[in-house]
């Protein structure tokens, strides 16, 4: 059915963007096999309590706040096999571990700039590295980001004009 072909779409797409590092995408395309398997009553081989621990996985490193959200409310689901609440548990463990960790770090690093002599004037403006906004030959409109030079040495255009030039 086209349910089923949908859902193998989503959980190959997830993979995919496991492997590739985008964690933006692979909560939705979680969410998405899990909606199409709920909703239309899928014999799926994979768990969907699986596929959601492979996505709080993959983006633990990147939102761990987020992640230990999802561990919550994927350990209150009802239907999660009888192997993954142990699963569950040590990588909420880890992430919150992780948490605390990083709070103490950051309270060091904040601690140690606040010790730090500052000379007078140090923040104050040199003078000497001040630029000309770069406006666009193209657009004439002002460049913000990198410029690229073109050949006569002081026409400019954007990165984005250059690359769709």
């Amino acid at each position: 059915t086209i349910a089923s072909v949908l859902a193998f779409a989503s959980f190959v797409g997830l993979l995919d963007a496991i492997q590739k590092g985008y964690y933006d995408v692979t909560l939705p395309l979680a969410q998405t096999v899990r909606n199409i398997v709920y909703k239309q009553k899928l014999d799926f081989p994979v768990p969907v309590a699986r596929v959601l621990m492979m996505d709080v996985e993959a983006r633990a490193g990147v939102y761990p706040q987020q992640a230990i959200e999802s561990l919550q409310s994927l350990a209150a689901e009802s239907n999660v096999p009888d192997d993954m609440p142990p699963l569950i548990n040590s990588l909420m463990a880890q992430l919150l571990e992780g948490v605390e960790r990083e709070k103490v770090s950051r309270a060091g690093e904040e601690a140690a700039l606040q010790s730090q002599i500052v000379l007078v004037g140090s923040s104050l403006p040199a003078g000497g590295c001040v630029v000309e906004p770069r406006v666009s030959i193209l657009t004439n409109k002002r460049i913000r980001g990198s410029a690229v030079v073109l050949e006569d040495g002081c026409s400019y255009i954007s990165q984005a004009e250059a690359a769709s030039w």
